[in-house]
């Protein structure tokens, strides 16, 4: 696919969620539904995460379906302040089987949020790196198949672990 392109965005929730000891917030389930009967027929895949009253999403795609898909994300009331964090071609999913995977990784993402000098989940002022290295926080989450007991989604088994180091795969270098 000569025009597979990667869009990571964050915004921010116009409603009050729960905690995540009561399981998926009720608008998060109704926005995971259909981001995936919409992005399946448009072959947009991604990772979703909800936290802090911040959504972070990964869209990857066709150039032109991942486009849609942001726009109509945009409009959505249930996001205001929607920013690209990151935007580019790529050569591969990171997110192959999934055409949008929910990630309940709260315990996981403080730990790693932790390790990067974090105390909270703020995606608004992560840099490019910072971003780079959540998305493979994700993709290893899902590779593992750590959070799979608590998952709202069956993930297929991945097909190989990519070689090279750290966010440079996520960029191709």
């Amino acid at each position: 696919m000569e025009d597979l392109v990667r869009l990571v965005y964050a915004s921010e929730a116009t409603f009050s969620g729960n905690s995540a000891a009561q399981g998926i917030e009720l608008e998060v389930g109704r926005i995971l539904s259909e981001s995936r009967r919409n992005n399946a027929r448009a072959q947009v895949g991604g990772v979703l995460y909800y936290g802090n009253g911040y959504f972070f999403q990964c869209l990857e795609g066709e150039r032109d379906a991942v486009v849609q898909t942001y726009q109509r994300i945009c409009t959505d009331p249930r996001h205001k302040n929607a920013k690209i964090l990151l935007k580019g071609f790529t050569k591969r999913r990171l997110f192959q089987d999934w055409s949008m995977k929910y990630l309940p990784a709260e315990k996981n993402l403080r730990d790693f949020l932790a390790q990067h000098g974090l105390s909270e989940f703020s995606p608004f002022g992560y840099d490019r790196e910072m971003v780079g290295r959540l998305l493979i926080f994700f993709q290893q989450t899902k590779e593992s198949g750590e959070l799979a007991e608590h998952s709202t989604e069956h993930s297929p088994a991945a097909t190989s672990t990519p070689t090279k180091p750290g966010w440079r795969r996520l960029f191709n270098r």
